[in-house]
């Protein structure tokens, strides 16, 4: 199928979300419902999609809608607890994670205090200033200016290397960009605020994150930190090598001490708690709330994107039936402006898995998609946008 043909489903999903912000007394009516799940295989079929994992929420409703196999080889179906990976979207829960413990730490903890006061001397930057300036909300935002150390991030780093090793070996790190100016992605910075957490708390990220947000959210098949993935739960991934796609190596997801930038595992189950978490629903059923400014703080856009990652976020030519614009990022959130709603999201696109999680905090609507796989795309996360 070409783009061309394409084009109708295209369509077709604008169409669908518009119908998602007006029903009231449920989510989406059989009738509609089955236009969607015709729409999510026609997607499947003209992008060779294995598997696909899709939830939706909207006040206190929810509809989780599983299609395809998490696994070519033995023809496993995914199903509403196939794991599927999170990658950098990892990074919206760090980034709430820590958003908690500034609630909790009594001051200790602050998004604009240097990192240096809140753990010492261990931080050597490549810069005196840097080192001295840098706070969490930099970090998170990922405006330090610093490399992406982009290899690092795609290979990982040895599993017996500490938090503490990546620290103290940082100053090694060039500057590639102005300093609160611009945006890089850099997995490193993630981790360097996660640290922060660790030691102010005397605890490691995956502890936080399990005792702190996961199992007070109920989110108890999320994984934080895994060595095994050979279980039914986890969905296999596929790239594209030659016009085929063939599986990858479970390998590939360990990426040590960087865990807090793209580590995480869930599924459409647990998704339903999250997506009314970041929501503010008060309804929802968990051991833990996050006030709507603190929410606000994490989503607000304050930096606006290189125009390499506008073009590439932006749906605003001819072709799309809406517009569709960043706005900018926040910490661990992206935010567009569609059809007037701000939405704050989240995204990734990670040996063969891409992922997206879309907020509409102004009409209470969340909705988390994922994939195992496609054809070769030079933009893979636009099959979800």
């Amino acid at each position: 199928m070409g783009f061309q043909q394409c084009l109708p489903v295209i369509v077709m999903a604008a169409l669908l979300l518009q119908q998602l912000q007006t029903v009231t007394t449920e989510i989406l009516s059989s009738s509609d419902e089955a236009k969607l799940v015709s729409l999510l295989k026609n997607v499947m079929e003209c992008r060779q999609i294995p598997g696909l994992t899709m939830t939706i929420v909207k006040g206190k409703e929810h509809s989780i809608i599983p299609l395809g196999v998490s696994n070519k080889e033995t023809n496993e179906a995914v199903t509403p607890r196939t794991l599927f990976y999170l990658s950098t979207i990892t990074q919206a829960f760090t980034a709430t994670l820590l958003a908690q413990l500034t609630q909790r730490s009594e001051g200790s903890i602050q998004f604009d205090v240097p990192i240096a006061q809140l753990i010492g001397p261990e931080l050597q930057l490549s810069s005196e200033r840097l080192t001295e300036t840098v706070t969490l909300r930099d970090a998170l935002m990922h405006r330090t200016g610093l490399s992406t150390g982009s290899i690092a991030g795609m290979t990982g780093l040895p599993q017996a290397m500490s938090r503490s090793q990546v620290i103290s070996n940082l100053k090694e790190i060039p500057m590639q960009a102005d300093f609160r100016d611009d945006f890089r992605f850099n997995q490193f910075g993630i981790t360097l605020a996660a640290y922060v957490g660790e030691k102010v708390t005397s605890s490691t990220w995956e502890k936080l994150m399990r005792v702190h947000l996961l199992d007070k959210l109920l989110m108890t098949s999320t994984t934080v930190a895994t060595d095994d993935r050979s279980s039914p739960d986890f969905s296999r991934s596929y790239v594209s090598v030659d016009g085929l796609l063939v599986e990858t190596d479970p390998k590939i997801f360990d990426i040590g001490p960087l865990a807090p930038a793209a580590t995480m595992f869930t599924n459409a189950e647990d998704m339903v708690k999250g997506l009314k978490f970041f929501l503010g629903d008060p309804f929802l059923l968990s051991q833990t709330r996050m006030p709507a400014p603190l929410l606000e703080e994490l989503m607000i856009p304050r930096i606006l994107l290189p125009i390499g990652y506008r073009a590439s976020l932006d749906r605003s030519s001819y072709i799309w039936p809406v517009p569709d614009i960043n706005v900018g990022y926040g910490m661990g959130f992206f935010t567009n402006v569609y059809r007037g709603f701000q939405v704050p999201w989240a995204g990734s696109t990670t040996h063969g898995f891409s992922s997206i999680m879309w907020l509409i905090p102004e009409r209470s609507i969340g909705i988390f998609l994922s994939i195992n796989g496609q054809k070769h795309s030079q933009i893979p996360l636009a099959t979800l946008q």
